[in-house]
């Protein structure tokens, strides 16, 4: 099998939803044939270093670089550390050398590859295309949505957040929320109280809601409606506003 329509996915970061399908189909030829892993390495090397070392640092979404990570796993399980030795730092190729060394039957997989994600873009510095902002409390205004963890990743074009509707079970992959700074018409900051959550009332922690002007079409019809309903009981409220806490450093 011949992977040349995604391995040559340098697209401008615009188009970053294209490259993410793009990267997330080359994941899966890569991890359900160990065959197309040496294909990748050994007739398309040159468009591998070219996505390794360019491509995952400014492609500026966070799914495809843990995509990405996802690839570097699992051809350097089969063909070693070779995989990475020319597109990682130290400080990379000791993490990855860490984590091939766990046992995969105990692995959560996601988890790591997104701590791997995290050290990539602070080992980056201001060269960094994706930031993670660690969220003390993340919740939306649309019924039967729930986010997944407390991190919001944060490109140059979008925010990224992992989410989970009422009607897909626990074992789905979740759902990508994608929030175009395009569609963002009001940044509101308040400080953080006990009303927000009793957890919330410290010093220096502060709400911020994003009130956006387009529904998400990914969250579906049904989910849109129910939105929609909520907002016309609130003034101002906007069709879908993401609200998280943070904290001051």
């Amino acid at each position: 099998m011949h992977l040349p329509i995604v391995i040559f996915c340098r697209l401008n970061r615009d188009y970053y939803s294209l490259r993410r399908s793009a990267v997330s189909l080359l994941r899966e030829l890569v991890t359900c044939c160990r065959r197309n892993q040496r294909l990748l390495l050994q007739e398309h090397g040159t468009a591998y270093k070219q996505l390794m070392r360019d491509v995952l640092a400014s492609c500026g979404d966070h799914p495809t670089q843990v995509d990405l990570f996802e690839i570097l796993y699992r051809c350097a399980k089969v063909l070693g550390d070779q995989v990475y030795q020319h597109c990682m730092d130290a400080q990379m190729r000791g993490l990855l050398a860490q984590l091939l060394a766990k046992d995969g039957a105990e692995l959560d997989l996601p988890t790591e590859l997104n701590s791997l994600v995290v050290a990539y873009n602070t080992g980056l510095r201001e060269r960094a295309s994706v930031m993670v902002v660690e969220a003390q409390m993340l919740r939306l205004s649309a019924p039967m949505v729930r986010p997944l963890g407390s991190q919001v990743p944060l490109g140059p074009h979008h925010i990224t957040l992992p989410v989970r509707l009422q009607q897909d079970d626990d074992d789905d992959e979740p759902e990508i929320l994608d929030l175009p700074y395009t569609n963002i018409s009001k940044v509101l900051v308040t400080p953080a109280s006990a009303a927000n959550h009793p957890d919330l009332a410290r010093p220096g922690q502060h709400l911020i809601e994003l009130q956006c002007k387009a529904f998400p079409e990914c969250l579906g019809e049904e989910i849109k409606q129910a939105c929609e309903a909520a907002a016309t009981a609130v003034r101002d409220a906007g069709v879908f506003t993401v609200g998280l806490v943070l904290q001051e450093s």
